[in-house]
Order: structure tokens, then sequence, then C-alpha cells
């Protein structure tokens, strides 16, 4: 599924990837960008490889740097000049 489609149907997604257990692959110029996949599917996967599960370990100080992050690559992206995400 395109970036752009996600965009426009995330939570149809999130909710297909939590109630039905789908995974979405999302695309960005026709390559494999990303996976939305349930939750527990992922937790299972951190339990395997001994991650533990981070997302409840996250401290305040660990959630701020990761929005940080998420933020300045944000901003990068919207610095740069658009690409088309059509067919």
């Amino acid at each position: 599924m395109r970036i752009r489609a996600i965009r426009e149907h995330v939570g149809d997604r999130a909710n297909a990837a939590h109630y039905l257990g789908e995974h979405t692959i999302v695309e960005r110029n026709g390559w494999p960008f990303a996976v939305l996949v349930p939750y527990t599917w992922w937790e299972q996967r951190q339990h395997q490889e001994g991650q533990g599960t981070p997302a409840r370990a996250f401290t305040p100080a660990l959630k701020a740097r990761a929005l940080a992050r998420v933020l300045v690559a944000t901003s990068r992206q919207r610095k740069t000049p658009a690409t088309a995400d059509s067919p």
C-alpha cells in the first residue's frame, strides 16, 4: 500500500492489524518502506529476540528522545522537494 493511501486509511489499516491480525506493507516509490503489524505480533518477536518489550519499558526520557527523532526526521522531509508517490 502506498504511503499516500496509508495517510487516508491509517485508521482502517490499524484496526485491520489489531482486530484481524493483518500486516500491511507500506511502499514508497514502489519499494517496501515499513510494515504495519499487530502489536501482539511485534511483542512476540521482541521476546523471541530476547529484547523484552521496549514499548512498555520506555521511560519518559526515552519517549521524549524518540519523539524528538521523529520530529527531526519529519522536518527534514518537509525541507526536501516532494517526490511523486503516484503510479
